[in-house]
């Protein structure tokens, strides 16, 4: 959770906390299959704890405040986290735990705390930034990236002035790609209002089923299938213009709405067949996928519960926001 607020990446937290933990878990007792299924579950907070690009995507197209979205995320967020390590403790809570070789004493501990301390400022940097009225959310992205080449070159010094160019040509690629896909969704949006397709999709739901949670948890169910097939921010970028109407229709705010999405997407990284936080996991751990896949089904059911209760209670995610702003 807390690494999902310096990556906003399923994939990488995964990876950078799994390609620790996972190793571990084992030594401790797990087996490779169940050290993959933390693993992978809890990936599952990386693109839900603020900053998070979907949400920034989510935003952009919905007209939405990026800082309002960023303060609901942390309730289910934290609320996902403790879900997570709830069942993790009624599942392997009890076992005894295999000697995992000599103890850190409390001024170890304290030094590695201050190795890591320069990168552990970096959430600290973004949020406090936006929150603190100092920047914007596209000037902290700026700020934090600044931060992260100097704490990189000079303080950690992974990286040289050689390093450079490869960084900046593959962020380049990177941020072309997701400019495409947003492109082609602008124009998909247009096509669609120009065409009056939201409203006549809204109409058409509305005479098909009368009842409104019997239509959230058909719009869930479709977008629990879109995740198993499709990469998050596709996902938003295509049903975001089809499902706002039908949501403000229904009496269900933006910010909301916009949190199921991302949470339902979160949540099909882990439900295959394009479960990237399995096949990651699997590769950490050495597990198969049917094994991990096996594993992670309690996770996915104490989630997809947590997702059905923010759905049908959306009171739960504008809580915060509601509360700062003296509401």
């Amino acid at each position: 959770g807390f690494f999902g607020a310096i990556s906003g990446s399923n994939p990488a937290t995964v990876a950078a906390i799994g390609g620790v933990t996972v190793q571990e878990m084992k030594k401790s007792g797990y087996s490779p299959a169940q050290a993959g299924a933390v693993a992978a579950a809890s990936g599952t907070l990386g693109v839900v704890i603020p900053p998070s690009i979907s949400m920034i995507t989510f935003c952009q197209i919905a007209s939405v405040s990026i800082g309002t979205m960023f303060i609901a995320g942390i309730t289910p967020g934290v609320l996902m986290g403790l879900a997570i390590v709830a069942v993790s403790l009624s599942l392997h809570g009890r076992r005894e735990k295999a000697e995992t070789g000599r103890k850190i004493t409390p001024k170890e501990a304290f030094l590695i705390f201050l190795r890591a301390l320069p990168a552990l400022l970096m959430p600290v940097i973004i949020l406090g930034g936006i929150y603190g009225g100092v920047c914007t959310p596209t000037e902290a992205a700026a700020i934090s990236c600044a931060y992260a080449l100097a704490v990189s070159m000079f303080i950690y010094r992974r990286l040289s002035w050689r390093d450079l160019p490869a960084i900046f040509i593959k962020s380049a690629t990177n941020t072309a790609v997701i400019l495409f896909i947003v492109a082609v969704s602008a124009s998909f949006s247009w096509l669609m209002t120009s065409a009056g397709a939201p409203g006549k999709i809204t109409t058409f739901m509305l005479e098909l089923v009368r009842n409104k949670y019997a239509i959230f948890l058909m719009m869930n169910a479709c977008l629990l299938f879109l995740g198993c097939f499709l990469e998050t921010q596709s996902i938003i970028l295509l049903m975001t213009p089809i499902l706002l109407p039908l949501a403000l229709k229904l009496g269900l705010e933006p910010i909301p709405l916009g949190l199921i999405i991302i949470i339902n997407t979160s949540i099909g990284m882990i439900t295959p067949p394009m479960a990237v936080n399995l096949f990651v996991a699997t590769g950490l751990s050495g597990a198969s996928l049917e094994d991990v896949s096996r594993g992670i089904t309690p996770y996915f059911l104490a989630l997809t519960t947590l997702l059905l209760l923010f759905t049908y209670v959306p009171s739960i995610l504008t809580f915060l926001p509601g509360l700062l702003a003296g509401r």
